[in-house]
């Protein structure tokens, strides 16, 4: 006998949908969905479904838990997001390859990330006064996102900050983390591994910075260090694929000049990226340790670089 019998129906491909949450989710699927819309919500609304949306993602994620996924409609935000709770994603409702949701507040940081797990997909972040992003949990995830600065400062579009968030909290080191695919554009730092309040012995470690587009930041990729000294900063990077697209800027990776703890402890790989340079890839437009890192197949103008001893 056939189960047909579902109370809460089934998708058009006959797939059984969960009850319990506010949009029935396909079996499989965790979490709950909310909504956001910047233009039509109202946080007097229930943001179970589009027509009852949320006007702010603040609101969103405080009702939200560990799991959930809020949808976020085109539009501006003028917020300053905190993520606390775990396994939270941001999920942008791009239209046809544009329109990504902007988180643009007036001042400070648009998005600060204490929690694991978090994901960011289809989202632009801009900070006018601040760092675009300042991420210190592991386990994130950053696709298709926008990272706009003023380019000005030591300001990032996105900052790994190994962070002690709490007496008894230690163990937020940024690491085991993607960003994808993104559009780093306008800040004095594209990507900063940093060290900001880190315990003495902490960086960040295994993350992935893969097929993005840096243009118009004064370096793209940096070590950081803001505050006390630890160990190390940056091991087992993977960067990898990207467009460095301003010609022949002076220094488009650096990972020595404010590395953490000794330049040997800098470990990664720097493979198969594209820099628009007329001129030969060194030591000095790419800063890293020969022990600890490879630079392979570097390409630009002038050919392919593999520098493994730089």
């Amino acid at each position: 006998m056939p189960f047909t019998n579902f109370p809460n129906g089934v998708t058009s491909f006959g797939i059984p949908l969960l009850g319990g949450n506010p949009v029935s989710v396909p079996i499989g699927a965790q979490g709950t969905a909310w909504f956001v819309d910047a233009t039509n919500g109202n946080n007097g609304n229930s943001g179970t479904d589009p027509g009852n949306a949320f006007k702010t993602i603040t609101k969103a994620h405080a009702v939200a838990t560990a799991g959930d996924t809020i949808f976020i409609q085109p539009g501006s935000y003028t917020e300053n997001l905190v993520i606390t709770k775990n396994y939270i994603t941001l999920h942008g409702a791009q239209l046809a390859g544009y329109g990504r949701p902007d988180v643009v507040p007036a001042a400070g940081i648009p998005l600060t990330v204490n929690a694991q797990g978090f994901a960011a997909l289809n989202m632009r972040f801009a900070g006018t006064a601040a760092d675009s992003v300042k991420q210190s949990g592991n386990g994130f995830l950053y696709n298709n996102c926008v990272f706009d600065g003023d380019g000005t400062a030591a300001k990032a579009g996105c900052r790994l900050v190994p962070a002690q968030v709490g007496a008894d909290i230690t163990h937020f080191t940024a690491s085991e983390g993607f960003v994808l695919n993104s559009l780093v554009r306008g800040c004095a730092i594209g990507i900063a591994f940093d060290t900001a309040a880190a315990p003495v012995g902490v960086g960040s470690t295994d993350n992935v910075i893969a097929g993005n587009l840096f243009y118009s930041n004064t370096k793209d990729i940096t070590a950081e260090k803001t505050g006390a000294a630890g160990t190390y900063s940056v091991q087992a990077a993977n960067i990898s694929y990207n467009r460095f697209q301003d010609k022949n800027k002076a220094v488009y990776i650096d990972m020595l000049t404010n590395a953490d703890g000794a330049a040997a402890n800098q470990t990664g790989s720097i493979m198969s990226n594209y820099f628009a340079s007329t001129v030969a890839l060194t030591n000095v437009i790419i800063k890293v340790n020969g022990t600890g890192f490879t630079v392979v197949a570097a390409y630009s103008a002038i050919g392919i670089t593999n520098a493994s001893a730089f």
